[in-house]
């Protein structure tokens, strides 16, 4: 399946070794120690990455929370990618999907965590991205759009892997969970405001690679290239979009900024 359901078989097949429950886990009061139960990870959507990565996401309903388990033991034991099983995605899922992939790719880059075995990870996945997307959406059923997508996707998880998310994910998740809007829609809307806030904030060199394998030449002309995607994509670029307003605000950035 997609991330939610990756995530809740990583979190099932710990539990199952380890004892205690899911909630347990999330609210640190049970602890992983053991490898779960071998896990086969096989993608049906070109997003998450899950099926490489020892993450979890999980949403606690009761206290509005979303948390992100994190273990090495969580690791898949396999990764299966089939891009055929990726057709049956309608345009606006598949669209989605692959905007959670490139904000992997792109936060990976520029996390503090990021190495160079990393950067050329996350370089790789944007640029497959950013070039399969469009046709993804214009052509559906091309398998090798399909299958270089995947891809992007996969290399993306390698990066969040090591590096991890930053600000785009941390602050899409009360998005998600006060407001309903999808994982990857709420990521995608942050994006380019994101882009456009880091300008500067990376080694010289570093962005200027980034903006080269990017065809870019600065980093607001790369935050226009994601606003051009998304609207090819027919996506949605602002919170009013989705119906938040100016009201909401206060309460993302109580949210979304934590320690």
């Amino acid at each position: 399946g997609g991330g939610s359901v990756l995530g809740t078989a990583k979190a099932a097949a710990v539990t199952a070794e380890n004892g205690g429950d899911v909630e347990g886990l999330i609210r640190g009061t049970h602890h992983i120690h053991h490898p779960g139960i071998p896990l086969i990870a096989i993608p049906t959507t070109s997003g998450s990455g899950s099926e490489v990565t020892p993450y979890a996401s999980i949403t606690d309903t009761a206290l509005s929370n979303k948390v992100s388990l994190s273990h090495d033991f969580l690791f898949p034991r396999f990764a299966l990618l089939d891009p055929s099983l990726t057709l049956s995605l309608s345009r606006r899922q598949t669209a989605i999907s692959g905007m959670d992939a490139l904000c992997h790719a792109i936060e990976g880059y520029w996390s503090n965590r990021a190495t160079p075995a990393t950067d050329a990870l996350a370089l790789s996945a944007a640029e497959l991205l950013l070039g399969q997307l469009p046709t993804t959406n214009r052509a559906p059923e091309d398998l090798t759009a399909r299958r270089h997508t995947m891809e992007g996707s996969m290399l993306a998880g390698l990066t969040i892997s090591n590096a991890r998310t930053t600000a785009v994910h941390s602050v899409s998740y009360p998005i998600t969970v006060f407001y309903g809007v999808s994982h990857g829609l709420a990521c995608s809307l942050l994006l380019p405001s994101m882009i456009r806030f880091n300008s500067g904030s990376m080694p010289k060199d570093k962005e200027q690679r980034l903006l080269e394998a990017l065809g870019c030449s600065s980093m607001p002309q790369l935050a226009e290239l994601v606003e051009r995607l998304q609207a090819e994509l027919e996506l949605p670029n602002r919170l009013g979009d989705v119906g938040i307003g100016t009201r909401e605000v206060s309460k993302i950035i109580e949210n979304g900024f934590r320690p």
